[in-house]
């Protein structure tokens, strides 16, 4: 599946079948990763709202458009300083990606009216894999980031991520 084809199923997912869903998903997200021992809760609601407006602009945003660029852009500047710092670790990270990808999946299999497709499940996993690439998100607390052929497919990424 390339990825403006996971994109374009992912988009359709998130704005005309489970739009509620989604969005109360990736809120609820948001809230897991402030529970965390690590998070900084100074400036949450700001923090919050930047977080939105950022996703929303990545996901949104057709890959490669000026749209998403620009939020990836902005998204790796903001969290480079606290990055070199030590403020945001390599674990924090894929944690957080990794609730952004599986809370949407979760929420539609346990509320909505039908669960995810394999297929969907495949877009939104490319979707997301690659964005994290993009972000410079490491996989290597993955256990197949070490192996040569690493994941045979989004699936196979997404499996080790909800690990």
């Amino acid at each position: 599946m390339s990825l403006i084809q996971a994109y374009e199923i992912q988009k359709w997912l998130g704005e005309q079948e489970f739009p509620a869903t989604f969005s109360a998903s990736i809120f609820f997200a948001l809230f897991k990763i402030a529970s965390r021992g690590t998070y900084n809760l100074e400036r949450t609601s700001k923090r919050a709202a930047d977080t939105s407006v950022l996703l929303t602009n990545m996901v949104i945003g057709r890959p490669g458009s000026t749209r998403a660029i620009e939020a990836i852009a902005r998204t790796r500047f903001l969290h480079a300083r606290y990055q070199r710092e030590g403020k945001i670790s390599d674990s924090d990270m894929l944690y957080t990606l990794s609730l952004f990808v599986l809370e949407p999946m979760r929420w539609v299999d346990q509320y909505e009216w039908r669960c995810l497709t394999d297929l969907e499940r495949c877009a939104m996993a490319t979707s997301w894999k690659a964005l994290g690439e993009d972000l410079d998100i490491s996989y290597d607390g993955l256990p197949s980031s070490q192996k040569e052929g690493r994941w045979t497919d989004a699936l196979h990424w997404l499996r080790e991520l909800d690990e």
